[in-house]
């Protein structure tokens, strides 16, 4: 019995994952069928490869990625939710992970149930999708057929930092083991390019614009959350006046964004 967040929610969650597992073929079977297409395949020698660049640096040697979901065709959701005027998350609690401030879902439907009660509650929520995930090797994770049409540089990094969770996962303090597998997927995966393509390659120099966007993306997001923060902690404001107060700063981001000049503008205000 889960206290934190319910049984039922646990019992739909193994079942689709069983589901997924269900599905996983060796992906030497799969490329004997000869269906891959030449890009599909070459994402899948990449994994591989990138697998075997964990390895080398000391990340824990799983067998995720091993296999292959091919027909599976769900997509992942992620929510999370706080209080209005607040960024105290809310929270819920599982075995082997510990205390965790998102809930994810194998199917939308599932997903906008927990949107709804929670908004029920006056939380806001947030709600994305998610193109993988890791059991922390409890489980071999396959990979998801939509990790395919990725480019070198996410998968790399996606991989990376899988490996990082199963290799260290401390239970119940999630912001540091995201931060910590943030920072290995992110700087491992750029000595993979460096070693596998160089740094003049089109491939690392694309890699390193988009990163150089997204470091600037995320000095925009602190900032605004600095803002907002002061605005939600002022104790001489209503309610009322941090609403409009908070909905004035919002309309200040894409500014902040066009201020920043970056490279990918478009990619980051979708």
């Amino acid at each position: 019995f889960i206290p934190g967040c319910g049984v039922g929610y646990v019992v739909r969650s193994a079942y689709f994952q069983a589901e997924l597992l269900h599905s996983r073929t060796p992906i030497e079977e799969v490329r004997a069928t000869g269906q891959l297409s030449p890009k599909h395949s070459a994402a899948l020698d990449r994994i591989a490869d990138v697998k075997a660049y964990g390895a080398q640096i000391g990340l824990k040697a799983t067998d995720n990625y091993e296999t292959i979901a091919t027909d599976w065709n769900r997509t992942i959701w992620n929510m999370s939710a706080c209080p209005t005027l607040s960024f105290q998350p809310v929270t819920w609690r599982f075995p082997v992970v510990g205390k965790v401030p998102y809930l994810g879902f194998f199917r939308k439907e599932d997903a906008e149930k927990w949107v709804s009660r929670m908004e029920k509650k006056g939380h806001e929520v947030y709600l994305r999708t998610a193109g993988a995930y890791s059991t922390l090797g409890w489980f071999r994770d396959p990979v998801l057929p939509g990790m395919l049409e990725w480019d070198d540089q996410r998968l790399a990094d996606t991989v990376l930092h899988e490996l990082a969770h199963a290799t260290l996962w401390i239970k119940g303090s999630v912001k540091f083991n995201e931060s910590f597998a943030n920072f290995v997927g992110e700087t491992a995966s750029f000595r993979y390019l460096e070693n596998r393509f160089g740094i003049d390659s089109p491939t690392y120099v694309n890699a390193v614009s988009f990163h150089n966007d997204l470091s600037k993306w995320r000095a925009i997001l602190r900032g605004l959350y600095q803002d907002l923060d002061a605005v939600y902690t002022d104790s001489n404001t209503t309610d009322a006046e941090k609403l409009d107060a908070r909905e004035a700063l919002f309309a200040t981001l894409r500014e902040r964004v066009e201020m920043a000049d970056l490279t990918h503008e478009q990619r980051f205000l979708e």
